[in-house]
């Protein structure tokens, strides 16, 4: 039996004729996997066009086998028996930016995520403002780690659309995660391979392609944490650490601006890892990484410690209640308590017990590892004259304890917010995972199967290599089909229940479900009649609309929401529900009737315990206050003025709007700081930072080098909102232009270096793709596009007076003359 630390020097000992067959260029099989990349983009495409048709079980269907696809192309790529650079680079972007397309298409047009829409607003108001720290109506921790968002500001400053520039924002991220984990684990294990097949062992994970592919902190803060592991990890015994260490430093300064989570584990696995490693100079670089984490991760968020300590706090608060309470769910059910279909049950059970399974195998061969060792270890101390530095406890065995932890993830799930908490730690618990299983797979793959116990293999040789050959082809297909599965649990099981993997018609309390055409014309209308900044009570998912795309404050905090929820639930309405509006100054109300009768398919309508279940008559007793004003109906949804209730009109966040510079400043700031780059470039500082630059490029590789460069752009845009400097597209050219007219030859170079390392037919691959992803995504933007809009587009005006009797489907918006900006707050 091998042990986890042979396995994966076993594995870094890779045949050299392996590294011979990278030569860069694309094969027929690069192209065989394209198609099957773009047909399932075309499946999800169909499952998506059935979806929003109504035909939810067989499009839930289509969409898995789609998905699947994506997975089992890239992995029965990955382990042909003569892969080369180009194809296992490809089949690695594939893992990672095909799948986010697709769970994408359900909507282009719109972030239907919770999280996502939480952090569109901490976007609105950088867009806005031109600066950080707006205070955040619904999340108040956002806002201090704008890592994120201010990396999306900057794409709309060279002229992007929001929306497009925070979905690039997206994958770039999930870019960086799949190259830099390939990177890392291609550098620590020596086999280009290895670093293949590590990412789609942690494809695998409940989180990769729904969780991680969200417009949200941990997106883009996950990749930037993995790089900075991997620059120390290769610095531990580099002859010239210092790129590398720089190139850490930069990343971990990116995470700590980015997520406030993600920085503390990262610190805190620095500094288990330094522990680990043995006295010297291995010890002091990791020490260094660690120290830098440390002391980014406590200064950003000594910042603001109370904001942390409210958000976490409820958090916690949940987690021992539901310990303590026996709050449980049944199996194979979501919150909504959807039971799964049996086929999805049967994947799951597969899933769970497959990856228990792995893990258990890999405690057991540390454990055998661990105690030889020991062994060992203790023999030579008998004998030795000095204190021994072999010791048990190393970064390898400090990995296996990590994923011995990821069974007890699925027990966890038993409990509602457990299972939450679960989730998200399942998303770096899988890391190691795929480091450990990659190098004990290939280690046995490469091990004689008969063998001598001298180590010699020549008496059976022909017997060995036949018997090795018909392993292969057996192997191959029998870990493709078992692969796949795995890959199809972890999806069903980080995805929730069957209706929210994919669109369709409007379910109450529904998450992205709940956006349908009736809420967001709501939402627009707010938009375009309410002043910013207006207080307003509604149910959780209409407030993070109401929040992001019409820069209204919902008034639903985790202290204020059960005295909101109290306003709909109350039979009638009395002097209480006046106190509590005049109270908490709530100017408007938000209504939806759907809401009478049906349970919320996620969590609670509020963020209230127990649920609440309304009644018709609940919903539409405002309607028989005279001193509320229903100023805007439309079928099901009606916003109530609550100003003739006495209420003191209050403003809160940022309601301004900061004017950029005109074309003519940003055109000659571009010109000045153009010029100004362009002489330094030519100077001596401009040649160090050039060759410092190549030093990282070199050292830690194109791959790496990437995931900096985004760190790079992250830290900067923080910089530059910091001081409060916004740019614009007039800027970045009349910038680039200015370089070309003072220093023509450095363009010169750059482009003459870009188009020596493009290789044509690689680019026409790329190319193929992207157009045929372009194309479905379009196609899937102009089903959303027709879901976002109203049967009936034009309103029916009735007075004011009518209103309250008044019930049509097609509904009216009351003319109301305080709707104007300048007439109210």
């Amino acid at each position: 039996m091998i042990s986890t630390v042979a396995a994966v020097q076993g594995a870094r000992n890779a045949t050299r004729s392996e590294a011979g067959d990278f030569t860069g260029q694309p094969t027929g099989a690069v192209w065989d996997l394209l198609i099957f990349q773009v047909v399932a983009l075309t499946l999800q495409l169909v499952a998506v066009t059935m979806a929003w048709r109504g035909v939810n079980e067989q499009a839930n269907i289509l969409s898995c086998g789609g998905i699947a696809m994506t997975f089992a192309s890239a992995l029965w790529a990955l382990s042909r028996p003569r892969l080369d650079r180009a194809l296992r680079n490809t089949a690695v972007v594939c893992l990672g930016i095909t799948t986010t397309v697709q769970w994408r298409m359900n909507d282009p047009l719109l972030f239907r995520g919770y999280d996502e829409q939480l952090h569109m607003r901490t976007l609105a108001d950088i867009e806005s403002s031109h600066s950080l720290f707006q205070p955040h109506p619904l999340l108040a921790v956002s806002p201090r780690y704008p890592g994120l968002e201010a990396l999306a500001a900057f794409f709309t400053q060279l002229g992007l659309p929001v929306m497009i520039a925070a979905t690039a924002v997206v994958l770039l991220a999930r870019l960086a995660l799949v190259l830099t984990l390939c990177a890392a684990v291609e550098h620590l294990t020596g086999s280009p391979r290895a670093g293949g097949l590590a990412v789609a062992v942690y494809a695998i994970s409940p989180q990769f392609v729904f969780f991680n592919s969200q417009f949200a902190y941990q997106t883009l803060s996950l990749p930037l944490a993995l790089a900075a592991v991997a620059f120390i990890a290769q610095a531990r015994r580099s002859d010239d650490a210092r790129p590398l260490l720089a190139g850490a430093t930069t990343c971990l300064l990116a995470v700590a601006f980015t997520h406030h989570l993600t920085s503390l584990l990262t610190a805190a696995f620095l500094i288990v890892w330094a522990m680990a490693e043995p006295k010297g100079q291995v010890r002091r670089r990791v020490a260094f990484g660690a120290v830098v984490a440390v002391l980014a991760t406590a200064f950003w968020a000594a910042v603001q410690w109370s904001l942390l300590r409210d958000y976490f706090g409820p958090m916690i608060d949940d987690v021992v209640l539901q310990l303590t309470s026996g709050m449980q769910r049944s199996p194979f059910s979501e919150t909504s308590a959807d039971p799964k279909p049996s086929w999805e049950r049967g994947l799951l059970l597969y899933y769970a017990l497959i990856v228990s399974l792995t893990v258990s195998f890999l405690v057991l061969l540390s454990s055998r590892s661990l105690v030889r060792r020991v062994r060992f270890a203790s023999g030579r101390r008998r004998v030795a004259t000095s204190t021994d530095d072999l010791r048990p406890w190393e970064p390898r065995i400090v990995l296996v304890m990590m994923v011995a932890m990821i069974p007890l993830l699925f027990a966890a799930r038993a409990l509602p917010r457990w299972g939450e908490v679960g989730d998200r730690a399942s998303t770096f618990l899988y890391l190691p995972f795929s480091l450990l299983v990659v190098g004990v797979a290939l280690y046995w793959f490469r091990k004689p199967l008969f063998a001598r116990k001298d180590g010699s293999d020549a008496r059976h040789g022909r017997r060995c290599g036949a018997t090795r050959a018909r392993g292969r082809i057996l192997i191959r297909p029998l870990a493709l089909i078992l692969g796949t599965a795995a890959f199809l649990g972890g999806y069903l099981l980080g995805s929730g229940s069957e209706w929210a993997r994919l669109p369709g018609g409007y379910l109450p309390g529904g998450d992205g479900r709940s956006m349908d055409a009736e809420t967001l014309a709501a939402v627009r209308w707010a938009r375009d009649q309410l002043p910013a900044g207006s207080r307003i009570g509604a149910d959780r998912l209409s407030a993070t609309l109401l929040a992001s795309r019409a820069r209204l404050w919902p008034v639903l905090t985790h202290t204020d929401s059960p005295e909101v929820a109290s306003l709909y639930k109350a039979d009638g309405w009395g002097p209480g529900q006046s106190d509590i509006v005049r109270s908490k100054h709530l100017q408007y109300l938000y209504v939806d009737r759907r809401f009478a009768g049906a349970e919320p398919r996620v969590g609670t309508y509020f963020d209230e315990s127990p649920a609440l279940k309304l009644t018709y008559a609940e919903l539409t007793k405002f309607d028989r206050v005279p001193e509320i004003r229903q100023v805007y109906r439309h079928g099901p949804i009606s916003i109530y003025d609550l100003s003739g209730l006495g209420v003191s009109i209050q403003r809160s966040g940022w309601f301004g709007q900061t004017r950029p510079s005109s074309i003519p400043t940003q055109v000659l700031i571009g010109l000045l700081y153009g010029t100004a780059f362009a002489l330094i470039g030519r100077g001596a500082a401009g040649k160090r930072v050039t060759a410092a630059a190549r030093s990282i490029l070199t050292v830690a590789g194109p791959f790496l080098s990437f995931t900096f460069g985004l760190a790079v752009l992250c830290v900067s845009s923080v910089m530059l909102l910091l001081f409060r400097i916004w740019l614009g597209p007039a800027i970045f050219i009349s910038l680039v232009l200015a370089i070309a007219l003072v220093n023509p030859r450095c363009i010169l170079r750059a482009v003459t270096s870009i188009a020596t390392v493009i290789r044509w037919k690689w680019f026409v691959a790329t190319v193929t793709l992207a157009l045929a992803a372009a194309a479905v995504i379009t196609l899937s933007a102009l089903h959303a596009s027709a879901a976002h809009r109203l049967a009936f587009e034009e309103d029916t005006i009735l007075s004011a007076t009518a209103a309250p009797a008044v019930e049509r489907e097609i509904g009216c918006v009351l003319p109301y003359p305080t709707l104007r900006k300048g007439d109210v707050g």
